[in-house]
């Protein structure tokens, strides 16, 4: 199923389809740039990190893929996130000057060092339309304890390997304040196409009030990191 970028953007598009998951697909990387820009080229080294105060009071709101599990429908799902999106830290692109179908396990790389010993990261990708309006694509989430993974371990896909995190006792790692660390997210697979005109964003957050446990303590605060050497991005595995 391809969901078009429209006003409604769950459209179904029965056209598309493939015999095996995931379908052939290209790797387009886009990195986290100065300013909230989100970008193809490579970070400079001049880039400072950006800092962000969580806020544990962000979420998704009650329809959402999660109230599924719950009975609740998914009548005008993840409406317009223009709003939440203030309290976000967010990267976008500039518009696009062709559509953009991305099929596939996106992936984000995220360099943060944060003011705790744990945070959770909520990592979304979404379409900004021309109007301004903002759609949710796909999600994927991550508590930093738990960011060890096992290359040996990995499901490789056409576009790359899927990390796979053990969330083993044995394996967890507490943050050390102050310093940097990868944190590898998989979103959650999705068949998406960004129309012309449009732009590509990743919000992050701290929190899902609405439907994950915040952490004991106080919210941390980030520094998200996007130079040479600490390039934070997105993969994507874009059908050509």
């Amino acid at each position: 199923m391809i969901h078009q970028s429209a006003t409604t953007p769950w459209a179904r598009n029965d056209g598309k389809h493939s015999t095996r998951w995931p379908p052939d697909s290209s790797p387009l990387s886009m990195y986290f740039q100065q300013e909230g820009g989100l970008s193809m080229n490579a970070p400079p080294a001049t880039n400072n990190p950006d800092r962000y105060q969580v806020d544990l009071t962000t979420g998704t709101g009650k329809h959402s893929r999660w109230n599924t599990l719950v009975g609740i429908s998914l009548n005008n799902p993840y409406p317009n996130r223009k709003e939440q999106d203030q309290v976000l830290l967010v990267y976008t692109s500039e518009p696009l000057s062709e559509a953009v179908e991305v099929t596939g396990h996106p992936i984000a790389t995220v360099y943060l060092s944060a003011t705790t010993q744990d945070t959770n990261l909520f990592v979304y990708l979404e379409d900004v339309t021309p109007e301004g309006d903002v759609y949710y694509v796909t999600e994927g989430e991550l508590r930093a304890i738990h960011r060890q993974w096992q290359p040996n371990d990995t499901i490789f896909t056409s576009t790359g390997p899927l990390p796979v995190h053990t969330f083993r006792r044995a394996d967890v790692a507490p943050l050390i304040p102050g310093e940097v660390a990868p944190l590898l997210v998989e979103l959650l697979p999705t068949s998406y196409q960004f129309k012309k005109g449009h732009r590509i964003r990743i919000a992050l957050a701290g929190a899902d009030k609405d439907h994950f446990q915040n952490l004991d303590g106080p919210a941390p605060t980030w520094e998200i990191w996007h130079t040479p050497n600490r390039p934070s991005h997105i993969q994507l595995p874009v059908v050509r």
